[in-house]
């Protein structure tokens, strides 16, 4: 995601502390934390942001190789994930059509979810992109 120019990475780190609690470290930079949750709340903060409007469950209409149609007219590009399958494709939108990274999906209705979303890592799924 650019703003103004400047680059906005997103690191997640996953880290044991002394009492063997497992933690999720969101970090904007070095010093700057957006988000230090413990693992057991990640299906909650996971469940709140697929809630938010930037998550669109999409329906995908036809498939001509790795081009597809879809629904909704949405001009972004992020990834389709098949939550019951664990599998997670890259894809680039334009209105109703878009490019797909997979030569193959596995159902017909997947979230999409954005770039500049920080939740695919915390998903236990695999995830397929353009290289």
């Amino acid at each position: 995601m650019n703003t103004n120019n400047n680059k906005l990475r997103i690191h997640i780190t996953i880290y044991s502390s002394t009492l063997n609690s497992d933690m999720i470290m969101l970090k904007s930079k070095k010093s700057s934390i957006i988000k230090n949750i413990p693992s057991q709340r990640k299906n909650v903060y996971l469940s709140k942001l697929k809630n938010t409007k930037k998550v669109i469950r999409v329906k995908i209409v036809n498939i001509y190789g790795r081009r597809i149609e879809i629904d909704k007219e949405v001009y972004k590009s992020g990834w389709l994930v098949f939550p019951r399958h664990r599998y997670a494709a890259g894809v680039v939108l334009f209105g109703k059509f878009g490019i797909v990274s997979a030569p193959s999906l596995p159902s017909t209705s997947a979230l999409f979810v954005p770039l500049d979303l920080p939740i695919i890592h915390l998903l236990d799924v695999v995830v397929d992109d353009f290289y």
